[in-house]
């Protein structure tokens, strides 16, 4: 097995719904991972402003095998961070070890 991870944002006055988002997650990755471990976070970036953005973060991490399936499970379950949190994007690390920020701002803007 390989591990996952998708960072969720936490920052309950963001635009969108952050606490659904998590919980939503969370169940979802339950169900198509056996299991998921949240570690709280901090993460920072600059938007396309240059304005620094910091807020804490859930990074949910999963045991897979390094699978299509499994991959369209992980960027089903950010995609659905995105949307419910309003996040531009959603960093995601997949079991090959291939690291990608999910654009996922065309569903909410």
């Amino acid at each position: 097995m390989y591990e996952a991870k998708i960072i969720c944002p936490k920052n309950a006055e963001a635009p969108g719904n952050a606490r659904k988002a998590l919980k939503d997650a969370i169940e979802a990755a339950t169900n198509a991972f056996g299991g998921v471990t949240i570690t709280e976070g901090y993460g920072s970036w600059k938007n396309d402003a240059g304005k620094v953005i910091a807020e804490p973060v859930a990074i949910l991490t999963m045991a897979c095998e390094d699978s299509p399936a499994n991959r369209d499970a992980i960027d089903d379950i950010a995609i659905e961070i995105g949307a419910t949190a309003r996040q531009d994007c959603v960093y995601v690390k997949y079991p090959n070890g291939h690291v990608t920020l999910l654009q996922t701002d065309y569903l909410w803007t």
